[in-house]
C-alpha cells in the first residue's frame, strides 16, 4: 500500500508544479526567443505543460481507482500495462500539439 501511495503523492507533486506553470505559462513563452526560422517561416514555441498535467492526472486517477477497488495483485498487473498505453497516448498528444510544417500534410 505504501508504494501505491508514493506514486500518487509524486504525481500530485508534479501535477501541482504543472498547474502552477500553466498559470504563468504566457509570461514564460513571451520571453522565449523566436524559434529558428524554417524556410523563412516562424515556428512558435510550444508548451507541453497541459499534456504533462493531463498525464499526471490520468496516473493519479488510475492508481487511486486500483487502490480503492482492486487487490494488490491486480494493481501490480494493470499498472505496468496502463503505463505502456499511457506512453502511447502521451506521444500521440505531443505530436498533435506540435504545429505541422507547411511543407507536410497535416
Amino acid at each position: 500500500m505504501f508504494t501505491q501511495r508514493v506514486l500518487t503523492v509524486l504525481c500530485v507533486f508534479f501535477l501541482v508544479i504543472m498547474v502552477l506553470g500553466i498559470l504563468h505559462e504566457r509570461d514564460v513563452m513571451d520571453r522565449l526567443s523566436p524559434a529558428m526560422p524554417l524556410e523563412g517561416g516562424y515556428t512558435p514555441p510550444v508548451s507541453l505543460l497541459r499534456v504533462n498535467a493531463m498525464m499526471a492526472a490520468l496516473i493519479i486517477a488510475m492508481n487511486e481507482w486500483l487502490i480503492f477497488y482492486e487487490s494488490p495483485a491486480v494493481w501490480i498487473t494493470v499498472m505496468p500495462v496502463f503505463m505502456l498505453v499511457l506512453h502511447g497516448v502521451y506521444w500521440t498528444a505531443v505530436l498533435m500539439t506540435l504545429p505541422a510544417n507547411k511543407g507536410e500534410p497535416a
